[in-house]
């Protein structure tokens, strides 16, 4: 068994920038495919070398699928090249992963700088692989990761029934596909694991992104894991690189702003249908991909379609609906409409409800503990189940309704 090595870098960081291209060679693409009574379904995700062998990343990135449903998690490394990865470890509560990986990707050497080496106002840099962007390009656009710049807003602790995890808030650009990435200071090194991005309903009347409230979780929180699984890992020295701002923007949020997380983690529609086909193959599971349905024609006139709340936290909300599922649980990380963590009855990621461009209302049980319910009747998990408006639709128990409708 290998000692343990943290090595102390002793001399001064002093950059004229950041090293872009090493911190995109750092970055990784991980995608993660199981297969459900739906067929084979696809996530991806991003992760960053921690050695030659091993990836850090996501929880929610690699290690949500129900343990019923055959699943493998892979890098991608090009067109057709994988190379198989393992979960040596992880914790839901800290929404952190360690990957280990069956053949070694060659990159300049990741270093990590701890909480008291991060500066607030400092330049920080997102790499990933956010789903929006590879839709664009071609095919081998996909495994081209993305960088944002934007600063260090500030360092807090998440609530305690959550871990107590240490963030960094930060206004570099993430989107869904950017978890589990690296947030990397202006020296190149890797002060955080790129987590969420804030959404706002204001007054209960809209759901919009909040702009510049990123989240990621602080290295410390990482780097006792690494030396505990004997992998080694370089520490740096605060960032001394010229050009770091002196000032930190200010956000305005209405006085009923409720705001809500929402997950980087980018469903498998981010990749187009070779692609898909490619890495089914690659992973042994069979299935292919799931034929989409016949897209339904223009939305009928009428009022937009919103989800009311009719009981609990949300009652008296108007949330709007569209094509892209509102997803409802406990857990910020991997929901986009969070409840309470003490609600009765309620999964951390419980149900999705969504409307098609016919107007048609849809919910599923996304393998919830407790069922998610249509006027009473529990519905089959994993399965869209058109619904009409006025239908009630609980979750776990009577404590917690929705309804849909046109406003």
């Amino acid at each position: 068994m290998r000692t343990a090595a943290l090595l102390l870098a002793s001399t001064t960081l002093l950059l004229a920038g950041p090293p872009i291209e090493d911190m995109k060679k750092q970055t990784v693409l991980i995608i993660m495919m199981a297969k459900t009574p739906k067929g084979v379904m696809t996530a991806t995700g991003s992760g960053v070398l921690a050695d030659a062998t091993h990836v850090v990343t996501n929880h929610h990135v690699c290690c949500e699928v129900p343990p019923q449903f055959p699943s493998k998690v892979v890098i991608a490394t090009g067109p057709e090249k994988t190379i198989d990865a393992t979960v040596i470890w992880k914790s839901e509560e800290k929404d952190l992963a360690i990957l280990e990986l069956a053949q070694p990707i060659q990159a300049p050497k990741v270093v990590f700088a701890t909480k008291a080496k991060i500066r607030i106002g400092e330049p920080v840099w997102a790499v990933g692989f956010p789903g929006s962007a590879m839709r664009l390009g071609n095919q081998n656009a996909i495994y081209e990761s993305t960088v944002t710049q934007g600063v260090a807003s500030r360092i807090f602790q998440g609530p305690t029934e959550e871990g107590g995890v240490e963030y960094v808030q930060t206004t570099a650009a993430v989107n869904p596909g950017n978890s589990g990435g690296p947030l990397f200071d202006d020296c190149g090194q890797v002060i955080a694991i790129n987590r969420a991005k804030a959404l706002s309903s204001i007054g209960g009347k809209t759901v919009t992104f909040a702009e510049g409230i990123n989240l990621s979780i602080i290295v410390d929180e990482v780097v006792s894991e690494l030396n505990k699984n004997h992998i080694q890992f370089t520490i740096g020295n605060a960032c001394q690189a010229p050009g770091a701002v002196s000032s930190i923007p200010s956000w305005m949020l209405g006085s009923q702003a409720i705001t809500l997380l929402v997950a980087l983690g980018a469903i498998g529609l981010a990749m187009n249908k070779k692609v898909r086909q490619t890495v089914a193959r690659s992973v042994h599971l069979g299935g292919g991909d799931r034929k989409a349905p016949p897209a339904p024609g223009p939305r009928p006139p009428g009022g937009k379609p919103v989800l009311v709340g009719s009981i609990g936290p949300y009652q008296g909300q108007r949330i709007p609906l569209s094509e892209k599922p509102v997803v409802i649980g406990r857990d910020a990380a991997v929901v986009n409409l969070v409840l309470p963590d003490n609600t009765p009855g309620v999964s951390k990621k419980h149900c999705q409800l969504s409307v098609d461009r016919g107007g048609r209302f849809f919910v599923e049980d996304l393998f919830s503990s407790h069922g998610t319910f249509r006027n009473g009747q529990k519905i089959e998990a994993g399965r869209p189940l058109e619904i009409r408006p006025g239908d009630r639709i609980t979750l776990g128990s009577p404590q917690v309704g929705f309804e849909v409708n046109l406003d």
